[in-house]
């Protein structure tokens, strides 16, 4: 089994920064040889220099390490193969893994009923389990923006 890290925080907190090194602020990041993000949402990474670290476009099956997939079927079947057939991966990224859930339901939005939301919450359950099938020497990183709750706690951001 894989292990799962959660990492939350407000829009702008670093959470994605933090993937990649940066000398400026001393932060390490994950090894860009070892690491395949799943860009969610599309936004462009925050480091200058991210682009030729992660190039965006190249499949998994042609050695890519940066892809953008905001659909759950299509999301695992990305990370089936890295766990399959990409040795070299030991983190996987997902950025951001909320944005999954939204994208799902906005997607049924003209659909009726309370099924459009279960749907989208066991589509959400499939990726995370995915994810928790993969190998033991992989990580995968959750990143997820928070809200504050009507509890007045900090909760990670989901539709519905």
């Amino acid at each position: 089994m894989a292990h799962l890290v959660s990492v939350m925080g407000v829009s702008g907190s670093g959470k994605s920064s933090s993937i990649l090194p940066n000398e400026a602020t001393n932060t390490k990041g994950l090894d860009p040889k070892e690491t395949f993000i799943i860009n969610v949402s599309g936004k462009p990474l925050p480091a200058k220099g991210s682009g030729k670290l992660y190039p965006l476009g190249i499949k998994a099956s042609e050695g890519g390490r940066h892809i953008e997939a905001s659909k759950p079927d299509q999301i695992i079947q990305i990370i089936q193969y890295i766990n399959q057939n990409r040795p070299d991966i030991k983190n996987i990224v997902i950025d951001d893994m909320g944005y999954i859930m939204g994208f799902d339901v906005m997607e049924n939005a003209n659909k009726k009923g309370y099924e459009k939301w279960t749907q989208g919450a066991l589509n959400f359950m499939n990726v995370i389990n995915a994810l928790k099938s993969c190998r033991p020497d992989i990580y995968c990183f959750c990143l997820f923006h928070t809200e504050i709750g009507k509890d007045e706690k900090t909760k990670i951001k989901t539709s519905g």
